[in-house]
């Protein structure tokens, strides 16, 4: 086996394309390979005239190592620019999912009974009783009627202030108007008198 004395010959012969000296002359043997390569038998490589690969074996090893480098750093580029993305959708909308769990968080205390365990008996006696007098006599309020009671007077409501927002517009715009006007009738005065004293 050929060993370089020095940094300097490696360097030589893998950066500036120099064929390395063990592969002067280096013949290879067909029968150890396939044009159409297999499992068992690797792609012969193309030859010349004179039996000479057309493409030294030797340049790969730093071919490889360029591209392996080079994909390396994209795809770490990549995967940090897909985090920074990820971490960026979840900040936004994390306000808002921390409001809606804590809503379900409260929801559930609130479902509990508050009582300690061997008087929850009592508890789940007087909720029974409770809800077969809601049956046997049933009231007129409805919670589905009080539902739509509150949403028809929230619609009301929302309806009379985008309607107050309109007027108020409609007044600016009209204010605005007016001023437009006097600052335009301010304007014809001063341009007649420039024009009067040119004359």
């Amino acid at each position: 086996m050929l060993k370089y004395t020095n940094a300097s010959e490696v360097s030589r012969v893998f950066l500036f394309s120099l064929s390395p000296p063990f592969m002067i002359g280096t013949t290879y043997d067909f029968d150890h390979c396939t044009s159409i390569g297999n499992e068992s038998k690797p792609l012969c490589v193309e030859v010349d005239s004179n039996n000479l690969p057309r493409f030294p074996e030797w340049i790969t090893i730093p071919l490889v190592c360029i591209y392996m480098l080079s994909t390396n750093i994209l795809l770490v580029n990549l995967l940090i620019a897909m985090f920074g993305y990820t971490v960026g959708s979840v900040q936004e909308n994390n306000d808002q999912v921390w409001k809606f769990q804590r809503y379900f968080l409260v929801q559930e205390y609130c479902s509990r009974l508050t009582i300690p365990f061997p008087f929850v008996i009592f508890a789940y006696i007087y909720m029974v009783m409770r809800k077969l007098l809601k049956c046997c006599c049933k009231s007129s309020r409805n919670e589905d009627n009080e539902t739509l009671a509150w949403e028809a007077v929230m619609k009301e409501n929302y309806l009379v202030k985008i309607n107050t927002k309109a007027n108020d517009s409609s007044e600016e715009i009209a204010q605005q108007f007016r001023q437009l006007d006097i600052k335009l009738n301010d304007m014809k005065c001063l341009l007649k008198d420039l024009a009067s004293k040119l004359r």
